[in-house]
């Protein structure tokens, strides 16, 4: 069942094309095809995922603290489970290339979610 959706006003002066993706927006947290409550917790239905939080700012609908404390939750589950999987991580010749074209020879890369530091 879902959930009632607290709307707030949308602006005067917003522009045409904004308004419509407001409205699409809003359409899509009521389509059973696009959107489902779990448990008080509005998932989008393409990937099971949380609708992230930026999505009711974006639709102009107050975001419950509920759905900002699933949203944070599933967060920090995703960054703990690439962490893990990126632990051992070496990267490729391929890779290597890419970082030396984009950053130059000799230059330290950091990954900002893992820490792990690379050489190029």
């Amino acid at each position: 069942m879902l959930q009632p959706l607290d709307y707030l006003d949308i602006p005067d002066n917003l522009p045409a094309w904004r308004v419509r993706e407001v409205e699409r927006l809003r359409a899509q947290f009521v389509d059973p095809a696009e959107a489902y409550d779990d448990d008080g917790v509005m998932h989008w239905r393409s990937n099971q995922r949380v609708i992230p939080t930026h999505v009711y700012a974006d639709a102009f609908i107050r975001c419950p603290h509920r759905q900002q404390a699933a949203y944070e939750r599933q967060t920090e589950e995703s960054l703990a489970a690439y962490r893990e999987a990126m632990r051992d991580y070496e990267p490729s010749d391929e890779e290597l290339f890419e970082l030396r074209a984009a950053f130059g020879p000799g230059e330290t890369v950091v990954n900002v979610i893992t820490g792990q530091k690379i050489r190029t």
